[in-house]
């Protein structure tokens, strides 16, 4: 990821819609990086679904990592509020420890596992994953909501497919929560009518 000069939101949405990428901030490391434009692939109604829930959907490129105010108004309009699935085997993010040992230089950690110690906490993780995922698999479930600023939220998981697509269509099927602000005089005191599905923002 090369430096460049920070963008504002307005520049990046002025940016010119046939390019293959677009360049949005790194918040957080404070530089910027290419990602992809959303594409007709990427669509919900191009996506493999079961059961009415969509499943390892074709998503672009870091989608997962996209601040929502980064995002483009049709992605937003198509998977706002629209939970999917991505089915995932326990795995290293590295094939080896050189590759482990390489990603860890890269990033400037001082003090490094030794193979022993790599090996060890790789066995011990997949021990973990297989105990709480006897499959080997896990089913996750996501939707792009607001509940994090700059990726999809995590709704869940299951062992099963069909549990995963239970959580999926309970989240479709939820009432739309109402947002209201409440004092910390009315918190303290109770007076407030407490409604269900309701989020209560406390206010001074």
């Amino acid at each position: 990821m090369n430096k460049k000069e920070k963008i504002t939101n307005q520049q990046f949405l002025k940016q010119s819609n046939t390019m293959k990428t677009r360049t949005i901030p790194d918040i957080i490391e404070g530089e910027t990086y290419e990602v992809p434009f959303y594409k007709r692939e990427n669509k919900p109604e191009n996506q493999i679904t079961i059961n009415g829930v969509i499943v390892n959907p074709n998503l672009r490129d870091y989608f997962r990592y996209t601040p929502n105010n980064y995002r483009e108004d049709e992605e937003i309009a198509d998977w706002w509020g629209l939970p999917y699935i991505e089915i995932n085997e326990n795995s290293t993010p590295d094939d080896s420890y050189d590759d482990f040992k390489k990603r860890m230089q890269e990033h400037g950690y001082a003090k490094i596992d030794s193979e022993l110690e790599y090996k060890k906490r790789i066995d011990s993780s997949k021990r973990a994953f297989l105990k709480k995922y006897p499959s080997g698999v896990c089913y996750d479930v996501y939707c792009l909501d607001g509940g994090a600023w700059d990726r999809p939220s995590w709704k869940g998981n299951s062992c099963t497919l069909e549990g995963a697509i239970q959580i999926a269509n309970d989240l479709l099927n939820k009432d739309e929560e109402e947002y209201i602000e409440v004092s910390l005089k009315d918190l303290a005191n109770g007076s407030y009518e407490r409604k269900k599905n309701v989020c209560y923002i406390i206010t001074p």
